[in-house]
């Protein structure tokens, strides 16, 4: 097996983990809010191939430079947002009368997220640029 896919498969264990470990610690209350935990569960394990396949795929779009056609990368980063948004969503729409603290505490964990995987992506195509 090569070196990409033994690192894919990491990547998609280590994703789902996570998911496995929030449910853990927060499944539980997400029920006070009407949301269902096994569903954010369920769609948090369905998204997370697919996240780090996007973005496996935009990573390698952003490298390869006019190798790889933008409506390609376009795709492969729109693949990695709403994989990555689906089950935040799902707390969005699913939960009923949230509390402000809920939706702020939401915020501030998917901005993190979100943050520390742009930092990943950008940190990876400079290093193999640099290459």
């Amino acid at each position: 097996m090569k070196l990409r896919h033994k690192i894919r498969f990491a990547a998609i264990g280590i994703t789902l983990a996570y998911s496995v470990l929030r449910f853990l610690l927060v499944g539980a209350s997400l029920t006070s809010y009407g949301i269902n935990p096994w569903i954010f569960l369920a769609l948090d394990i369905i998204t997370a191939a697919t996240y780090v396949i996007g973005v496996e795929k935009l990573i390698a779009a952003l490298i390869k430079k006019g190798k790889y056609p933008l409506s390609k990368t376009i795709v492969w980063g729109v693949v990695a947002a709403i994989s990555f948004a689906i089950p935040y969503l799902y707390l969005l729409t699913g939960g009923q009368s949230l509390p402000m603290s809920f939706l702020l505490g939401l915020g501030f964990i998917v901005l993190l997220l979100l943050i520390g995987a742009i930092f990943s992506i950008v940190r990876q195509v400079r290093r193999s640029s640099a290459k």
